[in-house]
């Protein structure tokens, strides 16, 4: 057993994965859960931080925002997506000894992945200057955070709504409606 696994991902390890319409088992080459470097992992110091690194998950978005289809709006779904994910890390870790607050440069990141830039955004991830450092060290303001959170899930659900209304004149117009 990986000695990085621990608690639940022990046990989502040993469950059999089954391709779809297949009920066999598949090959063990592709039932080896995919985890971050141990450097990676140790150095984290937030609740799953690697999973939003994951070459799985960059790859989807890379897909997505280099698509024509979707022009600025799958990069920008993409960009907002990974800096919801740095606020909710800061968030969480609001009470963590040390632990500095940061936050991704969007326009800068937008700007990266439209270039087609992979890494855009851990390029333009950036740590949060505080008001008022606390006296463990910790740079996360609850507050600066929640906002900063709420107002780019506003804009994500934004952005993912114009996608939906756009997938579904190409579906209609696929269907001959």
């Amino acid at each position: 057993m990986d000695p990085r696994l621990r608690g639940d991902d022990e046990e989502r390890a040993n469950i059999p994965f089954r391709l779809p319409g297949n009920p066999q088992p598949a090959p063990a080459s592709l039932c080896r859960p995919t985890l971050p470097p141990p450097a990676i992992a140790i150095k984290s110091s937030t609740w799953h931080g690697g999973c939003k690194d994951h070459p799985a998950i960059i790859r989807d978005q890379a897909v997505m925002a280099e698509n024509d289809l979707f022009g600025i709006h799958g990069a920008a779904l993409a960009v907002r997506s990974q800096r919801m994910a740095t606020l909710a890390s800061n968030i969480a870790n609001a009470s963590t000894p040390g632990y500095k607050a940061k936050d991704v440069d969007f326009a800068a990141a937008l700007k990266g992945a439209e270039t087609g830039r992979v890494d855009a955004v851990a390029a333009n991830t950036k740590y949060r200057l505080p008001t008022q450092m606390s006296m463990d060290g910790n740079t996360v303001e609850l507050a600066t955070e929640q906002t900063a959170f709420a107002e780019n899930a506003v804009a994500y659900q934004t952005t993912l709504s114009f996608l939906n209304g756009r997938i579904a004149t190409i579906t209609r117009a696929l269907k001959g409606e």
